[in-house]
């Protein structure tokens, strides 16, 4: 797994995180994105990061089924919306168009693409699974963690995707990934994508503030 070197979450941060997940999606449902060419490009991006940083076929990647800008959220609350921030962070080189078509795409918590799943070592953890690991019974010892590497003995921790926002042109593509293995080690940024020919290759243009995850 070529991951970087990971970063702590302070605990507020992870906590929020963790309750966004496991909370039913205030009073609009929650359902996939209907497919379309462009979903399908999406899904394309999305194979592409997981191809480039969890290049092993034999470990289960465990993805949220629902898509999330997680503790972004928490950079945001100062500096109004969302899109305004990553206006603000933005390198010159990401065109507005491909930050209007994220935040447009991500302003409603929607289900995962069906297509994920799909993919050979993919395993989509619902929110009721994420929420029964989460809560502690009375008189329970083990926490979040142990129960899930227990259940998923072998994975990297938990994924969060965001969806994916396209340029006009179809060329260039942004992504939002959160990934947290252990209460003190996780991390979150952009990745931002160009297509050469029929691949999607990520390049190394940030928006930041973030950590690798």
């Amino acid at each position: 797994m070529s991951e970087g070197k990971r970063t702590p979450l302070t605990l507020p941060a992870l906590c929020l995180l963790f309750a966004i997940s496991a909370t039913v999606t205030g009073c609009r449902k929650s359902s996939s994105p209907q497919k379309t060419p462009e979903i399908s490009t999406e899904v394309d991006v999305a194979f592409a990061y997981l191809s480039d940083h969890y290049n092993s076929s034999n470990t289960p990647l465990v993805i949220h089924d629902t898509f999330s800008l997680g503790t972004l959220n928490l950079y945001s609350e100062t500096q109004g919306k969302i899109d305004q921030y990553i206006k603000n962070h933005a390198s010159e080189e990401i065109p507005a168009d491909l930050i209007q078509d994220f935040c447009a795409k991500n302003a409603d918590r929607k289900k995962v693409w069906p297509e994920l799943p799909k993919h050979s070592n993919v395993v989509c953890l619902s929110s009721n699974e994420f929420q029964s690991l989460y809560v502690q019974k009375d008189g329970e010892k083990s926490d979040f963690w142990d129960k899930f590497y227990k259940r998923y003995p072998k994975a990297p921790g938990v994924i969060w995707l965001s969806r994916v926002g396209l340029n006009r042109r179809g060329d260039m593509a942004m992504i939002y990934v959160e990934s947290q293995s252990s209460w003190h080690v996780g991390g979150e940024r952009f990745y931002i994508f160009r297509k050469q020919g029929n691949k999607w290759v990520e390049t190394k243009i940030s928006i930041g503030p973030s950590r690798p995850s």
